[in-house]
């Protein structure tokens, strides 16, 4: 807390109540560490930077906590080749501004991210692990957006009891139903469309391979057209 140029690097936080607090803090580099387990507690967290500036915060494993990466009233702060997986909340994000979130992977989260009073951060070309992407000028990244909806965390703020509802077919329905504005959403304009952080050598896309597949079973179909006409 309150503290310039403070370096976290290369340390191992598990089976706390929750892993980093940075609060207060400007200029803070926290990077090759370590946060998994950490859910003693409904309101665990794996890292939890609060009215932080100018953090960076890079290439750290952030695994089974109950909420991954909490980020509130910060600034200004850069969030890049993290892991962030098989977490209850993958990322969330609380009157944040001005924040940059890129190049990071969430995968396997049962919610991927959360957002409230949190417009105006770069959130692009991160890899979401749901996302069903496209590719279409084959840059490795998806034409198509990846949206965080933050109106069950705006339910829950005010009434907590709804948590029960979590994922429940009427709160999915109401969530389509009732259209959060796009400026308070955090939204991923051009996902990645493989996992930043794992090298692949040699193996074709899986586009490449759909591609194959369809035109394969598109020649059948000729082709068994073909001899059932020729027959009549």
């Amino acid at each position: 807390m309150f503290t310039k140029n403070t370096v976290l690097e290369q340390n191992e936080s598990y089976e706390n109540v929750s892993g980093f607090y940075v609060m207060g803090a400007q200029n803070t580099v926290i990077k090759n560490n370590t946060l998994k387990n950490n859910r003693e507690n409904v309101q665990s967290i794996g890292l939890f930077v609060f009215d932080t500036k100018n953090a960076t915060i890079t290439n750290n494993q952030i695994e089974n906590n109950r909420i991954g990466f909490f980020l509130e009233d910060a600034e200004d702060n850069s969030f890049t080749f993290n892991n962030v997986q098989n977490n209850y909340v993958g990322i969330q994000f609380k009157k944040a501004k001005n924040n940059v979130l890129t190049h990071n992977a969430f995968v396997a989260n049962i919610v991927q991210g959360q957002a409230l009073e949190s417009n105006h951060n770069t959130t692009n070309e991160n890899y979401w692990g749901d996302h069903l992407g496209l590719d279409m000028h084959g840059q490795n990244m998806s034409s198509l957006p990846y949206k965080v909806d933050p109106f069950f965390m705006s339910v829950i703020n005010e009434y907590p009891v709804f948590q029960l509802l979590f994922q429940s077919p009427g709160m999915v329905f109401l969530e389509d139903l009732i259209q959060i504005p796009v400026d308070v959403q955090l939204v991923d304009a051009s996902p990645l469309m493989t996992h930043p952080l794992v090298v692949t050598k040699n193996k074709p896309s899986h586009q490449l391979a759909i591609i194959l597949l369809c035109f394969s079973l598109l020649l059948i179909s000729i082709m068994i057209i073909y001899l059932g006409v020729r027959k009549q």
